[in-house]
């Protein structure tokens, strides 16, 4: 697969991991969680941002990321900058204050690394190619 429709995959997975935890958090539906404490985690005061469930901003957050990815490529390496900073801002609230790991926040985190260490050596790789 091309890496440009892989990073769109990866960004489509992305956007569905957050509609799914927003989903979760809009309407109180039971979580299906692989690992760690999902609920404690939503339920915390960490998941939400002036009212704004996070997962709510994830949504919006790929949702530019894959406009970026298609239209403005330049860009979209900081916006996945800024994706991997506030990633492991909650990553690190999960741990250290909430003390609890939500299985469908560390594959999201996961998820940003993934798409943006493919851009960097994709990237890279096309420029040594020229």
């Amino acid at each position: 697969m091309p890496l440009a429709k892989t990073l769109k995959v990866l960004t489509i997975v992305g956007i569905s991991i957050s509609l799914y935890l927003t989903y979760v958090k809009l309407t109180s539906s039971p979580f299906l969680c692989a690992f760690g404490n999902c609920e404690k985690v939503q339920n915390s005061t960490y998941s939400q941002v002036f009212g704004i469930p996070v997962s709510a901003l994830g949504v919006v957050y790929y949702f530019i990321l894959y406009i970026l990815l298609e239209k403005y490529n330049k860009y979209a390496k900081y916006w996945m900058v800024w994706g991997i900073i506030y990633s492991t801002y909650l990553t690190f609230l999960e741990v250290f204050v909430i003390k609890a790991i939500c299985g469908w926040c560390v594959l999201s985190f996961v998820n940003i690394i993934l798409i943006y260490a493919l851009h960097y050596f994709g990237s890279r790789r096309a420029k040594t190619q020229k």
